[in-house]
Protein backbone atom coordinates (compact mmCIF):
# COMPACT_ATOMS: atom_id res chain seq x y z
CA UNK A 1 0.00 0.00 0.00
CA UNK A 2 1.47 3.32 -1.09
CA UNK A 3 1.18 6.39 1.14
CA UNK A 4 -0.48 9.55 -0.07
CA UNK A 5 1.47 12.79 -0.28
CA UNK A 6 -0.40 14.20 2.74
CA UNK A 7 0.41 11.20 4.93
CA UNK A 8 4.04 11.30 3.82
CA UNK A 9 4.30 14.99 4.72
CA UNK A 10 2.62 14.45 8.10
CA UNK A 11 4.94 11.54 8.82
CA UNK A 12 7.93 13.64 7.84
CA UNK A 13 6.80 16.55 10.05
CA UNK A 14 5.42 14.61 13.03
CA UNK A 15 7.35 11.38 12.91
CA UNK A 16 5.92 7.91 12.29
CA UNK A 17 4.66 7.39 15.85
CA UNK A 18 2.69 10.65 16.01
CA UNK A 19 0.97 10.28 12.62
CA UNK A 20 -2.36 9.17 14.07
CA UNK A 21 -2.18 11.06 17.38
CA UNK A 22 -4.69 13.67 18.41
CA UNK A 23 -2.32 16.63 17.86
CA UNK A 24 -4.98 19.30 18.44
CA UNK A 25 -6.24 17.84 21.77
CA UNK A 26 -9.78 17.68 20.42
CA UNK A 27 -10.88 14.63 22.42
CA UNK A 28 -8.92 15.36 25.57
CA UNK A 29 -10.77 14.79 28.85
CA UNK A 30 -10.11 16.23 32.28
CA UNK A 31 -7.83 13.94 34.26
CA UNK A 32 -9.64 12.80 37.41
CA UNK A 33 -7.42 9.99 38.62
CA UNK A 34 -6.45 9.84 42.28
CA UNK A 35 -2.98 11.34 41.84
CA UNK A 36 -4.37 14.38 39.97
CA UNK A 37 -7.19 15.07 42.42
CA UNK A 38 -5.51 14.32 45.76
CA UNK A 39 -1.86 15.31 45.60
CA UNK A 40 -0.13 14.34 48.84
CA UNK A 41 3.01 16.24 49.82
CA UNK A 42 6.21 14.31 49.10
CA UNK A 43 8.61 16.42 51.16
CA UNK A 44 7.61 15.13 54.59
CA UNK A 45 9.19 12.05 56.15
CA UNK A 46 5.77 10.66 57.07
CA UNK A 47 4.66 10.56 53.42
CA UNK A 48 6.61 7.32 52.89
CA UNK A 49 4.83 5.73 55.82
CA UNK A 50 1.42 6.56 54.35
CA UNK A 51 2.14 4.99 50.96
CA UNK A 52 0.24 1.72 51.68
CA UNK A 53 -2.74 3.66 53.01
CA UNK A 54 -2.74 6.01 50.02
CA UNK A 55 -2.55 3.01 47.67
CA UNK A 56 -5.63 1.56 49.36
CA UNK A 57 -7.43 4.90 49.03
CA UNK A 58 -6.42 5.09 45.37
CA UNK A 59 -7.86 1.62 44.72
CA UNK A 60 -11.08 2.51 46.57
CA UNK A 61 -11.37 5.81 44.68
CA UNK A 62 -10.78 4.20 41.28
CA UNK A 63 -13.29 1.38 41.77
CA UNK A 64 -15.90 3.75 43.20
CA UNK A 65 -15.45 6.16 40.29
CA UNK A 66 -15.73 3.33 37.74
CA UNK A 67 -18.82 1.88 39.44
CA UNK A 68 -20.62 5.23 39.57
CA UNK A 69 -19.77 5.91 35.92
CA UNK A 70 -21.11 2.52 34.84
CA UNK A 71 -24.23 3.05 36.99
CA UNK A 72 -24.99 6.41 35.33
CA UNK A 73 -24.35 4.95 31.88
CA UNK A 74 -26.78 2.10 32.55
CA UNK A 75 -29.44 4.32 34.15
CA UNK A 76 -29.31 7.43 31.96
CA UNK A 77 -27.04 6.65 29.02
CA UNK A 78 -29.81 5.27 26.81
CA UNK A 79 -32.05 8.29 27.48
CA UNK A 80 -29.32 10.86 26.90
CA UNK A 81 -28.18 9.09 23.72
CA UNK A 82 -31.73 9.42 22.37
CA UNK A 83 -31.98 13.08 23.43
CA UNK A 84 -28.60 14.02 21.94
CA UNK A 85 -29.34 12.01 18.81
CA UNK A 86 -32.60 13.92 18.34
CA UNK A 87 -30.92 17.28 18.99
CA UNK A 88 -27.94 16.70 16.68
CA UNK A 89 -30.16 15.16 14.00
CA UNK A 90 -32.51 18.16 14.16
CA UNK A 91 -29.59 20.58 14.06
CA UNK A 92 -28.07 18.82 11.04
CA UNK A 93 -31.44 18.76 9.28
CA UNK A 94 -32.02 22.47 9.92
CA UNK A 95 -28.49 23.33 8.82
CA UNK A 96 -28.78 21.45 5.52
CA UNK A 97 -32.38 22.24 4.61
CA UNK A 98 -33.02 25.66 6.20
CA UNK A 99 -29.97 27.63 7.30
CA UNK A 100 -27.64 27.08 4.32
CA UNK A 101 -30.29 27.82 1.64
CA UNK A 102 -31.43 30.89 3.58
CA UNK A 103 -27.85 32.19 3.80
CA UNK A 104 -27.35 31.60 0.06
CA UNK A 105 -30.54 33.58 -0.66
CA UNK A 106 -29.46 36.40 1.65
CA UNK A 107 -26.02 36.56 -0.02
CA UNK A 108 -27.62 36.81 -3.48
CA UNK A 109 -29.93 39.60 -2.29
CA UNK A 110 -27.05 41.45 -0.59
CA UNK A 111 -24.88 41.16 -3.71
CA UNK A 112 -27.63 42.68 -5.87
CA UNK A 113 -28.39 45.35 -3.27
CA UNK A 114 -24.68 46.19 -3.06
CA UNK A 115 -24.55 46.75 -6.81
CA UNK A 116 -27.59 49.06 -6.61
CA UNK A 117 -26.13 50.84 -3.58
CA UNK A 118 -22.86 51.47 -5.42
CA UNK A 119 -24.72 52.99 -8.37
CA UNK A 120 -26.78 55.29 -6.11
CA UNK A 121 -23.73 56.46 -4.17
CA UNK A 122 -21.71 57.16 -7.32
CA UNK A 123 -24.58 58.91 -9.14
CA UNK A 124 -26.14 60.91 -6.29
CA UNK A 125 -23.93 61.26 -3.24
CA UNK A 126 -20.48 61.63 -4.86
CA UNK A 127 -21.43 64.81 -6.78
CA UNK A 128 -23.04 66.34 -3.68
CA UNK A 129 -19.96 65.81 -1.53
CA UNK A 130 -17.63 66.97 -4.33
CA UNK A 131 -19.64 70.21 -4.63
CA UNK A 132 -19.50 70.77 -0.87
CA UNK A 133 -15.74 70.12 -0.93
CA UNK A 134 -15.21 72.66 -3.75
CA UNK A 135 -17.44 75.25 -2.05
CA UNK A 136 -15.53 75.02 1.22
CA UNK A 137 -12.06 74.65 -0.25
CA UNK A 138 -11.27 78.38 -0.03
CA UNK A 139 -11.39 78.38 3.79
CA UNK A 140 -7.91 78.30 5.27
CA UNK A 141 -7.34 77.95 8.99
CA UNK A 142 -4.35 77.33 11.16
CA UNK A 143 -3.41 77.00 14.79
CA UNK A 144 0.02 78.07 15.89
CA UNK A 145 1.49 77.83 19.38
CA UNK A 146 4.25 80.18 20.45
CA UNK A 147 5.70 79.92 23.85
CA UNK A 148 8.62 80.58 26.12
CA UNK A 149 9.02 78.81 29.37
CA UNK A 150 5.74 78.29 31.15
CA UNK A 151 3.69 80.95 29.31
CA UNK A 152 2.35 80.04 25.89
CA UNK A 153 0.31 82.13 23.50
CA UNK A 154 -2.15 80.55 21.09
CA UNK A 155 -2.51 82.43 17.85
CA UNK A 156 -5.46 81.59 15.62
CA UNK A 157 -5.45 82.54 11.99
CA UNK A 158 -8.49 82.33 9.80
Amino acid sequence: MEKSVDESMKELLLGPKRLHENIYDINRHVELDFGEVFQAPTTTTTSRRFTPILDAYKTLYTYTQDFIYILWVVLLGWLLSIVWGILFGTFNFLTVWLIQPTLKLVFVIIRNAAALYTVVVRAVLDPIFESIGHALSFIRAGLFVRGQGSSMDVVKTV
